[in-house]
């Protein structure tokens, strides 16, 4: 189900708006070329930086903006800062193959939806922009297993709001566990998994298992209160 936040393309009532910051000529094309096809989507034109951008579609903002991750090479995160602040309801994923993965968390910290590597546009796009219309990150498993990785997060004691098998559920996902094999590990169906991590995401007020992830690294945990009996 799509996300209510998003906004209608001006040029397509029933469509996404899609809209590019300095992508390449080839992920343009391939960009268009799904548009064309594609029911859910729309194209709305490639700009050569975010502060064009910015500008030409802050009345009729689009609904997914693709940036090429090279323009943070420039000027760092400013950027898309200042994307996301001037169009807050836009979904970003960033484009490139040379984002290192201190990059890829910051941009995922300021609110990008995913990263998505330009030799995998052909194959990946269509899914990586259905996902995020969807409302849901979209990183590799490689991309997602480094995060794990650098984050460390797992906490040692249970969280107040959460119940017993969210908690347990909770540790497996910060571990890097997919759903199969949590519901493996607790002999459980991988609905069943499912649902214990769509009420642990809205407890916590995240959205998937990177901004999990995030809300560790960043705001640390409220722990149980201690047993004064």
């Amino acid at each position: 189900m799509l996300s209510s936040q998003l906004q209608l393309c001006p040029q397509e009532s029933k469509r996404l708006g899609i809209a590019c910051a300095g992508i390449t000529t080839q992920v343009c094309g391939a960009v268009r070329k799904l548009c064309a096809n594609h029911s859910m989507f729309s194209f709305c034109g490639n700009r050569p930086s975010t502060i064009r951008l910015v500008q030409e579609f802050s009345h009729t903002p689009p609904d997914i903006i693709l940036m090429n991750g090279a323009l943070l090479l420039h000027r760092g995160l400013a950027d898309l800062a200042q994307l996301h602040r001037a169009l807050p309801a836009a979904r970003t994923i960033l484009v490139g193959d040379s984002l290192d993965l201190s990059a890829m968390l910051a941009a995922v910290r300021l609110g990008t939806w995913g990263a998505l590597a330009g030799i995998r546009v052909t194959s990946d796009l269509e899914r990586a922009l259905c996902a995020v219309a969807g409302g849901e990150l979209w990183l590799s498993r490689q991309q997602l297993a480094r995060l794990v990785m650098l984050t460390s997060a797992e906490p040692s004691d249970d969280l107040i709001i959460l119940t017993p098998r969210e908690n347990a559920i909770m540790r497996k996902v910060l571990l890097g566990q997919t759903n199969k094999q949590i519901a493996r590990a607790f002999n459980i169906a991988e609905h069943t998994v499912k649902v214990h991590l769509h009420h642990v995401y809205a407890k916590l007020h995240v959205q998937g298992r990177v901004q999990l992830l995030l809300h560790f690294r960043c705001n640390g945990v409220a722990r149980r209160a201690p047993d004064v009996s």
